[in-house]
């Protein structure tokens, strides 16, 4: 028995509907690990840093290279991120960051 070659005009509809599909998920799965947004902050006492927020984390770049990422936590409105003494919270374009053994210090979005 040979096997039976399909140009694209004879192509099953069952196989395009799986290309298709794999293709779309394929997307999602991309998707899921995308950036939402990025800012970037000043704060009050000098501070700069950028963010890339994600679904369910946001990676902190601060000023000496170093990226410390973020959990999103629970909010009553507005973002809220932490891990490791680490804390970003806000709503809008203002901010509270804290480092750890540090008080929180005013920031906004630039």
């Amino acid at each position: 028995m040979s096997a039976k070659t399909f140009s694209i005009g004879q192509t099953p509809l069952a196989a395009l509907v799986l290309i298709g599909s794999l293709a779309a998920l394929g997307g999602c799965a991309h998707a899921d690990r995308s950036p939402v947004f990025s800012a970037a902050y000043a704060c009050d006492d000098g501070q700069r840093f950028t963010v890339l927020f994600e679904r369910e984390a946001a990676l902190v770049r601060l000023p000496d290279s170093n990226t410390v990422r973020l959990a999103q936590q629970r909010a009553a409105s507005g973002m809220s991120y932490a891990a490791e003494g680490y804390e970003l919270r806000g709503k809008g374009d203002d901010a509270t960051w804290k480092t750890p053994g540090t008080a929180p210090v005013r920031c906004k979005s630039v």
